[in-house]
Order: structure tokens, then sequence, then C-alpha cells
């Protein structure tokens, strides 16, 4: 549980970042450097630590569900999406004869 609140504190301290952010940029221009990047860089190590704590936290018996084998074959939805956009029709390969 204590990954997920500190995963939690990260996320908060990204909404107080970007807050931060848009108060500033309304009242005057952004520039590198400025103050909210600390809050921002806070934020991210926040959740690293989050992740850290993830990784070391050791799994409960009788409350994660048995890994199954994957037996579907792969969606190619995907890549159809992909050949469907503009972007892909205009660089789909063109036969040049």
């Amino acid at each position: 549980m204590l990954p997920l609140r500190i995963f939690a504190t990260g996320m908060l301290m990204f909404i107080v970042a970007d807050v931060t952010y848009d108060y500033s940029t309304i009242h005057a221009p952004y520039s590198g450097g400025d103050p909210v990047d600390t809050l921002w860089m806070v934020a991210l190590v926040i959740l690293w630590v989050a992740v850290a704590c993830q990784l070391r936290a050791v799994p409960v018996s009788g409350y994660a569900a048995p890994l199954r084998p994957v037996t579907a074959r792969p969606s190619v939805l995907p890549s159809t999406t992909t050949a469907g956009s503009p972007s892909g029709i205009r660089n789909w390969p063109r036969s040049t004869g």
C-alpha cells in the first residue's frame, strides 16, 4: 500500500506543478529554469521512489491471479490503423513503374 501512496503523492505534485505553471504563464512569460521546473523534477523523483518501492514489494499469496499462458494471436489492429492514417497512406511505398 505504501508504493500506491507514494505514487499518489507524486501525481499530486505534478498537479501542483501544472497549476503553478498555468498561473505563472498567465502573469509572466515562461522561461527555462523557473521554479516550476523544480516542482516537476521533484514529482519525477517521487514517482521513481514509488517504482523502487514497488519493485521490492513481495507478492501476497492468495491475492495475485495465476499467470495464464498467452494463446491468442497478436492483433493486427494497430498496423491497420497506422496504415490507414493520412501519414501512413502518404508514406506508403509506391511503384515507380
